[in-house]
């Protein structure tokens, strides 16, 4: 009966999970390894990075009560696909400490966005008899 509604939930968190991995989880390692960032550089990105995923998950949240759930993963979900190729792409040409602060800080964001709502997700669509 729920067999529908599982399998949603499971391509949902995994997508939203690869995409946060793909931005916070390879961040350190692209800056060290691909653009050979300094180790006190690297930490000052990854501080402002952690920092913008609190806003960015405030925010997708709040984003998801305004137009839904279905809507935000759509919105995030199509903005994450055009943009994480982008920004990784660019990254390494930023030329000035602001400009990778903002690319870090985007990916960053751009990752934790499309995981933060999903909690609550998770909880609507199953009925608290099963959860």
């Amino acid at each position: 009966e729920y067999r529908g509604i599982l399998l949603v939930n499971i391509l949902l968190t995994i997508g939203g999970g690869s995409a946060y991995y793909l931005t916070s989880g390879y961040l350190p390692t692209f800056l060290k390894v691909v653009m050979k960032v300094p180790a006190g550089e690297s930490a000052a990105l990854l501080m402002v990075s952690s920092l913008a995923v609190i806003v960015a998950s405030v925010a997708a949240g709040h984003l998801s009560s305004l137009v839904g759930r279905k809507r935000s993963f759509l919105l995030i979900g199509a903005t994450a696909l055009v943009l994480l190729p982008l920004l990784y792409q660019w990254l390494p040409a930023a030329s000035t400490m602001t400009a990778r602060f903002v690319y870090t800080a985007s990916l960053s964001m751009l990752g934790c966005a499309g995981f933060a709502p999903i909690l609550i997700f998770l909880n609507e669509r199953f009925p608290t008899s099963i959860r």
